[in-house]
Formats: C-alpha cells, structure tokens, sequence
C-alpha cells in the first residue's frame, strides 16, 4: 500500500460524487444492523421463514430475550456486547494515544522497499482483492493466466523480463446480455428493411394491416 499510482488514469483520479458514496454508506449501516442487532432482524425473517419451514429459527438460536446468538450445546455470543468492548477499547487507546503524543516524536519517512528502490510497480492491485473471488467462481469465469518470460543470453536460468497478463471471461455479458442485443438488432434490421421497402403498395399494406389488427383488438 504505497499510495502510488501504477497509471494516468490513477494519477488524476477523483473522489466519486456524493450521491454514490451515500449509496455506498447505506450498504455499509445496513451491514452494521445486520450483524448488531440480530434482535430486530431474526425476529422479522423468522415470521417469513417460519411459514414455509415450519420451524422458529429465532426460539433456536436466540437467547437472552434476544441479545445473544447460541447454537445448540456449544457457544453464545453477544455482538452488541462486542460492539460495546469494541468501542470501549478503542477509546482506551485513543486515551493513552492522546497522553503519550506529547512525549513522542513523529517523523515521515519512506517506506522500507528491502534495499531496492520502490516505485509504483511494487503497488497493489485490485487483482489482489478479486482473486478469492476469482478461484472460487473458476468455473463461471474462466479465468486465464498468460506469463510471458525473456531470459538473459548469459544464462537460461535468469529472466531479463517477464510480463503476466490475467484476464476473465465476461461470462454475463458474451452468454447472456450479447446474445438478447443480437437478436433484438436483428429484429430491428429486418423491420427496417420492411418500412424502407421502395415498393410504396408494400408500405401502405404493412399499415393497413397494423390498423387491421388494432381494430380487431379494440372491438
């Protein structure tokens, strides 16, 4: 996390607008409810989910009028009481950061790149997020790994260079999106084809028959 751009487009990038981060926000404090207050949430499925099951998920797994999860015969755990120690630790080390920072002194300095020199190249990658993903929906995407190797005339056991290139297959969109915009272009080819038709009786027949049908329709 070298906080260097690896591209122009990096470089001169800028913080999204408002309105996305505040749907990026509000995922966010959902995500905080849903694993904070099981107490207002299990409950609400349990009534859905209770229908068609035919067993109370929120009587199993809740315990202590609903401020702890258990499982049976093994654990509890209580996450607004985590969330309480959380934030209670957290101060407590604000604290001693804030009594102790009159006594320390704070400098910047360069990353330590191992003795060579660190450049934007050494940056992570979004690569390095996504590849979880990546090996776990193998299957769907196909990913492919291209690796490039130029070795030194000297010795065949060293590389001069190398260049790696991954890259997926926009399975969506090349199976399911391209195929519907085909056929809709198509589609719209042909009618073209029909309404331009130089015939002026083959046009005027098109839409005696679209007023046909309309008429029919409406009876």
């Amino acid at each position: 996390f070298l906080a260097l751009p690896r591209g122009s487009h990096a470089k001169h990038a800028q913080e999204t607008p408002i309105p996305m981060r505040i749907g990026l926000g509000g995922l966010a404090v959902m995500c905080l409810v849903l694993g904070m207050g099981p107490i207002f949430v299990i409950p609400v499925l349990d009534q859905v989910s209770a229908e068609f099951v035919g067993v109370s998920v929120a009587e199993r797994i809740l315990t202590m009028d609903g401020w702890a999860l258990t499982t049976a015969n093994f654990a509890s755990v209580s996450m607004p009481a985590l969330a309480i120690m959380l934030l209670a630790l957290s101060g407590v080390g604000l604290l001693f950061a804030h009594l102790l920072g009159g006594k320390l002194q704070s400098r910047s300095y360069k990353t330590w790149g191992c003795g060579l020199n660190v450049t934007s190249r050494m940056e992570y990658t979004a690569t390095g997020f996504a590849q979880p993903i990546k090996r776990m929906f193998s299957t769907v995407y196909q990913p492919t790994i291209k690796l490039e190797s130029e070795m030194l005339e000297e010795s065949r056991y060293f590389a001069k260079r190398k260049h790696f290139d991954s890259y997926i297959t926009p399975f969506f969109q090349q199976y399911l999106y391209e195929p519907v915009v085909n056929i809709f272009l198509r589609m719209s080819d042909r009618l073209r084809n029909m309404t331009v038709a130089h015939e002026l009786n083959l046009y005027l027949g098109y839409v005696f028959a679209a007023l046909l049908v309309v008429l029919l329709l409406v009876r």
